[in-house]
């Protein structure tokens, strides 16, 4: 079995990479681990079934665990069919709710289940205003050093206690 997983392991890393490049090296794990459940369950008796159940196998759970990554709290099923209605709706996000809950798609999605999905889904927003933009550093210069002046030259606080 470990000759057969050693020698798969480029069909490993090509898959990953293929699924998700940023998260390659992760994916690389679900894979093994895909890969040694397959030795497990292949039925078949040929090298090209085995390695065709093992291409599925592993690409399948690295999809999966792909989906989970990007999209926490929602099944793959979910995002699939939001993102689904998303294109269908060119973009429109409004629309793509609608379109969800209709059940004019593979399945239909309740309300609330559309609007979580749709928050998990949008991609981050940019930084808020009303948080302000970080100070540059110039601007900071100097601020403190009044405050604390142990010499009592700037006349700051340790200069009045004494």
């Amino acid at each position: 079995m470990t000759a057969i997983l050693t020698a798969l392991e480029g069909l490993v890393r090509a898959r990953a990479r293929l699924v998700d490049r940023y998260n390659a090296e992760d994916l690389e794990q679900v894979g093994r681990e895909a890969l040694w459940l397959a030795l497990r369950r292949f039925a078949g008796n040929t090298r090209a079934q085995f390695l065709t159940f093992a291409d599925r196998t592993m690409t399948g759970a690295m999809r999966d665990a792909s989906y989970a990554a990007r999209y926490p709290g929602i099944s793959k099923d979910e995002a699939k069919l939001w993102l689904s209605a998303l294109k269908r709706c060119d973009g429109d996000e409004d629309q793509a709710e609608r379109l969800a809950c209709s059940g004019e798609l593979a399945w239909r999605m309740s309300t609330a289940t559309a609007k979580a999905v749709r928050s998990a889904v949008r991609p981050p927003e940019d930084f808020p205003e009303h948080l302000g933009t970080p100070r540059p550093r110039e601007a900071l210069e100097g601020r403190y050093e009044a405050r604390y002046d142990p010499a009592g030259e700037s006349g700051g606080t340790a200069a009045r206690r004494a």
